[in-house]
C-alpha cells in the first residue's frame, strides 16, 4: 500500500536540495519522486567522510572511489553484531564529547564576553567620577 505522503507537493528543502545536487526535475515533483531522486543521485556520489570512517571501523574492504550507495550496501549487509556495536558506541562516546566541547567553549566565550564588559562598565564609572570632580573642582574655582 502507497504510503499518502509521497503524494504531497514536494518541500522547499526537497527542491533546494535537488538543484543544489544538479538533478533536473518536473515543476509539480512529489514528495516521493523528489526522496527517490535525491536517493539516486546521492547512491552514485562518492561516500563522505562519515561513511568512509564506518568502513574503516568496522574493517570492510573497499575500493578508494567507492560510491556512497555501494558504501551503504556494504554496511547494510555487515553482520559481526560486536563490531557494530562498539561503532554505536564509539559514536554516541564522540557526540557526547563534542557536546561537552561546544559547552564548554559556548561556556568559555561566555564568560570572555562578560569579563570586558564588567571592565567596562568600571572604566566609565572612573570617568563619570572622574568628570563629577573635574567640573566640581572648576565650579569651586570659580566662586
Amino acid at each position: 500500500m502507497p504510503k499518502k505522503w509521497r503524494n504531497d507537493p514536494a518541500t522547499k528543502s526537497q527542491i533546494r536540495y535537488l538543484k543544489r545536487l544538479g538533478v533536473t526535475f518536473p515543476k509539480d515533483i512529489s514528495k516521493g519522486m523528489a526522496s527517490d531522486l535525491i536517493e539516486k543521485a546521492i547512491a552514485g556520489q562518492p561516500a563522505d567522510f562519515e561513511t568512509r570512517v564506518q568502513l574503516l571501523f568496522l574493517g570492510i574492504k573497499h575500493p578508494k572511489n567507492i560510491t556512497d550507495g555501494a558504501a551503504r550496501k556494504l554496511i547494510s549487509e555487515f553482520d559481526d553484531i560486536d563490531r557494530i556495536e562498539a561503532y554505536d558506541e564509539w559514536i554516541h562516546l564522540r557526540e557526547e564529547e563534542e557536546i561537552r566541547k561546544m559547552d564548554k567553549e559556548m561556556e568559555d566565550e561566555f564568560r570572555s564576553e562578560e569579563k570586558p564588559e564588567s571592565r567596562n562598565y568600571g572604566c566609565l564609572i572612573a570617568l563619570a567620577i572622574l568628570a563629577a570632580l573635574f567640573f566640581l573642582t572648576a565650579l569651586f574655582e570659580r566662586q
